[in-house]
């Protein structure tokens, strides 16, 4: 389990939430927005994307402005609006992310990766 980290938002007076339960981060002007599983509200805190891929190597960095933990990526697919050509489509909720052009080809491999070592993890032994 990783070591709580602890976020500051508008509109709470602090909140400590466990990098378990983080979906992805957005950077958007001089902050970084944080997605979490738990339900609540979006969080903001004052780590970079590049800090925050330093420390955390299961995100991936697939816009300039989003990183996504791999746990959360379903598949790369083509994205249905925005200016993104591809986006990764999260589990649950979570909707879509855009992928930029540059990290297409690095995504399709690692998603590639990630769908078979799931199916492999379900497929029965025979």
């Amino acid at each position: 389990m990783t070591d709580p980290i602890s976020y500051t938002s508008t509109g709470f007076a602090g909140r400590t939430v466990s990098f378990d339960d983080v979906v992805r981060f957005e950077a958007k002007d001089k902050y970084t927005t944080v997605y979490t599983s738990d339900g609540l509200p979006p969080m903001l805190i004052n780590d970079t994307l590049k800090q925050l891929a330093l420390v955390h190597p299961e995100l991936v960095l697939c816009h300039r402005a989003h990183l996504v933990k791999t746990d959360w990526i379903v598949n790369l697919t083509r994205a249905k609006d925005g200016d993104a050509h591809y986006a990764l489509r999260l589990k649950g909720k979570h909707g879509q992310v855009p992928v930029s052009r540059r990290m297409i080809g690095m995504l399709r491999n690692i998603v590639g990766d990630l769908v078979a070592n799931r199916r492999s993890e379900v497929s029965p032994m025979s």
